[in-house]
């Protein structure tokens, strides 16, 4: 199965819920899955890193009221998406999800 994760911060951040995206990603790879995890960076160009059974993609973003929102480079997004079967939203924060689903309208 082809599924992606998203959560606002990277899971080499320590706290719970990236610890879970890690752990998810981890597993669900090492069972044959094929799993790409969608975060944010304050680089200003998209990453790709292999890491263990998944992959990471670092999605430039920039940083409003204390949290992470996907600004830039939507196309990749899209493309990672269109791609899966699964979608896995890591989010407590409802304005990132309702940006990334409407982002994804015009697929």
């Amino acid at each position: 199965m082809k599924i992606v994760q998203v959560s606002n911060f990277p899971p080499s951040l320590l706290g719970g819920m990236e610890a879970v995206v890690y752990n998810l990603s981890k597993e669900l790879g090492a069972r044959g899955h094929e799993v790409n995890v969608i975060t944010s960076t304050l680089s200003s160009k998209t990453e790709q890193v292999c890491h263990d059974d998944f992959r990471i993609f670092y999605i430039p973003s920039i940083r409003l009221n204390n949290r992470m929102i996907f600004p830039r480079d939507l196309d990749i997004i899209r493309r990672i998406i269109r791609e899966c079967e699964i979608v896995h939203l890591h989010s407590p924060d409802v304005s990132f999800a309702l940006e990334l689903g409407l982002s994804l309208i015009h697929i």
